[in-house]
């Protein structure tokens, strides 16, 4: 039955020009969103959506929705939208058990992660950070014909991990640089043309196993989503047989890389340029990690455009209306 008042929760806050725009297509919708632009502990969470007794509940990565969360929220939540592109902070089984619909927003921050995925491209490829650092700290004397050589992207083999939306507009990029495109998913994509039309067959992206993959690219880039297949898919063996000079991005989740094995890659020398915009224990980052000049470090923006992030929290809410009538 539909409720006669409809209330949503966001645990961050929101644009008020958004909470009106949706108000107004709605007006028997009422949305309250917590002040506070950080996360919230579990007990405060519930005791909040105890209070309050949503019929649905939208929330970022940073809140977690374990079992324990979920078996405590009010019969009144119907719902759980979360704004990123995977589901890894929240118990699918535990909310199916409950008969609540799971959401998250995973189309349109395609574009937006892409770009920045190409930003740290260049920047672990050409040691940009380095040469803003040099000049920042007035240390560039002038032109050296071999300061800060890196590497040239055009024809390298970049091998990208997790061919989803994402991996694909990156590889689209990719394209533009003349590179060659390799990649890695647990099954191959059995018509890769389709992905890109308009691609000669001679320059589609080449499937080859993790290994492979590592050892041969001189750009690896992950796009895979968390789950226990990819947890340190990249771990102490794999990072050791990467190139030397190869370029590492990590635009997934933390925990797809072991970083303490890379780490220790990083002290052996290994690796031209990493950039890293998700972190094994975030927000808590390895301290060790910002020792490194050719590690660039972001703090988890992939999507952060203005125009992505109203579209990722429009697309939560109206994820959760879409189901009040079914």
């Amino acid at each position: 039955m539909k409720p006669e008042r409809l209330k949503i929760i966001v645990t961050r806050p929101i644009p008020g020009e958004l909470c009106d725009e949706i108000s107004r297509n709605r007006p028997e919708l009422d949305i309250v969103c917590r002040p506070q632009d950080a996360p919230i502990n579990g007990d405060e969470l519930i005791e909040w959506i105890n209070a309050e007794k949503p019929y649905g509940v939208v929330i970022t990565l940073a809140e977690k929705f374990p079992d324990n969360i979920i078996s405590k929220l009010p019969e009144s939540v119907k719902a759980i939208s979360t704004i990123a592109v995977g589901k890894d902070n929240i118990d699918q089984n535990a909310c199916d058990n409950r008969g609540i619909k799971v959401f998250n927003t995973p189309d349109v921050l395609t574009n937006a992660t892409a770009d920045l995925t190409w930003a740290l491209i260049l920047a672990a490829s050409r040691r940009i950070v380095e040469g803003h650092k040099m000049c920042a700290d007035d240390k560039f004397v002038g032109w050296s014909p071999t300061l800060l050589m890196g590497k040239e992207l055009t024809g390298a083999t970049i091998g990208i991990v997790g061919m989803g939306r994402i991996g694909s507009a990156v590889a689209k990029r990719a394209f533009g640089f003349n590179m060659k495109v390799a990649y890695f998913n647990r099954n191959p994509i059995q018509d890769i043309s389709s992905k890109f039309p308009g691609i000669d067959h001679s320059s589609l992206p080449k499937y080859m196993a993790i290994d492979d993959l590592c050892a041969q690219s001189d750009v690896i880039t992950l796009h895979c989503p968390l789950n226990d297949a990819s947890f340190h898919l990249l771990n102490e063996a794999r990072l050791n047989s990467c190139r030397h000079d190869a370029a590492l991005v990590n635009m997934a989740r933390g925990p797809v890389v072991d970083e303490t094995a890379l780490i220790k890659s990083l002290k052996a020398g290994r690796f031209m340029g990493v950039g890293l915009d998700v972190y094994e224990n975030e927000p808590n980052i390895n301290p060790e990690l910002k020792n490194f000049d050719r590690v660039t470090l972001l703090p988890h923006i992939g999507s952060a455009t203005i125009e992505t992030r109203w579209k990722m929290m429009r697309l939560s809410i109206n994820a959760i209306l879409e189901t009040v009538n079914k």
